[in-house]
């Protein structure tokens, strides 16, 4: 029988916006989520340590801690054997589909979504809104996870000043 991972999570104050950092036992970056308006996108720290890119998931998509396991769900994708090329491809300007089953072999549920995986610029409004400029190094690559068909989450218009539908 498979261990499972034990999820920690704490509630940080910063400014007006409330945020979320979620930590997983066994890995080795961490994800901050928005929990109030004006949201910013669910993002990952420590990837780019690893020489692999950060990540960022429209806040409003499944909420601050479902975005935050499908972000691990995809590091887990991009880092097993028979995927070696996926990341490669996604630098390479490919958009990567995936479907609940693949992002993780053991679910067993019924799943509609497919998860798009993407490299976008540091010039990208969510970007831009998940990080502060001196946080970003010159060759730091960033992919924006996203559920396919929610289109609007891929314009700078969204993200601009914060999302607040």
């Amino acid at each position: 029988m498979k261990k499972k991972r034990k999820r920690h999570s704490k509630v940080y104050s910063s400014d007006e916006n409330r945020m979320v950092t979620m930590v997983l036992d066994d890995f080795p970056f961490l994800i901050h989520g928005a929990t109030a308006k004006p949201f910013f996108p669910t993002h990952t720290h420590g990837l780019y340590e690893l020489n692999m890119p950060e990540f960022i998931y429209d806040p409003l998509a499944f909420g601050a801690e479902g975005n935050a396991r499908r972000i691990f769900d995809a590091y887990n994708y991009l880092n097993r054997p028979e995927n070696a090329g996926a990341l490669d491809d996604i630098k390479g300007g490919a958009t990567l589909k995936l479907t609940a089953k693949a992002l993780r072999p053991d679910f067993d549920g019924s799943h509609p979504y497919t998860y798009c995986l993407r490299l976008v610029s540091r010039n990208f409004e969510g970007i831009k809104l998940a990080y502060y400029p001196e946080e970003i190094e010159p060759d730091m690559l960033f992919i924006q996870m996203y559920t396919d068909g929610d289109n609007y989450a891929l314009t700078d218009e969204y993200y601009r000043g914060g999302v607040r539908w």
